[in-house]
């Protein structure tokens, strides 16, 4: 899959609207058997919302997604720079696939070649090989600065 420009956070066009992940993070917390623990907006060091749910199990997991583009994921929970992706619940990714794609673990894994960043802008391909990038995950969910 091709990587869209602006994906990482630099040299985006646009970005997306913080109402409406609000509004999915409401039909989350509606879930009975999960609790959101937090709702962070991006930051300088990173691209991506994060946010923080545990289950009545105890397990706590983070959703993360793309601040440009409707992507996204589940990792571990505490993951920072070295993410742990993994699968999300179901009754949690339904709530946020009526405006978000989600990104599978397998694919965020797995290694991108120089055709799936070829649309990416200068800058941002400088950012990729500065910071090491090999997988979709690292570059689609970075904490370049």
């Amino acid at each position: 899959m091709k990587l869209q420009q602006g994906v990482t956070g630099f040299d985006a066009s646009t970005s997306l609207e913080f109402q409406d992940l609000d509004g999915v993070v409401s039909r989350v917390k509606q879930l009975k058997q999960f609790k959101v623990l937090f709702f962070l907006e991006p930051s300088p060091g990173n691209n991506f919302y994060r946010i923080g749910i545990e289950g009545f199990s105890g397990v706590k997991i983070e959703v993360l997604v793309n601040a440009i583009y409707p992507l996204f994921c589940g990792v571990k929970d505490g993951a920072s720079l070295e993410k742990e992706f993994l699968e999300l619940p179901e009754e949690v990714k339904v709530k946020f696939q009526k405006r978000y794609s989600y990104l599978t673990p397998e694919y965020l894994n797995s290694c991108f070649t120089a055709t799936d960043i070829d649309v990416l802008s200068n800058v941002e391909k400088e950012q990729v090989s500065y910071w090491g990038s090999k997988t979709f995950g690292e570059v689609i969910f970075n904490c370049f600065d």
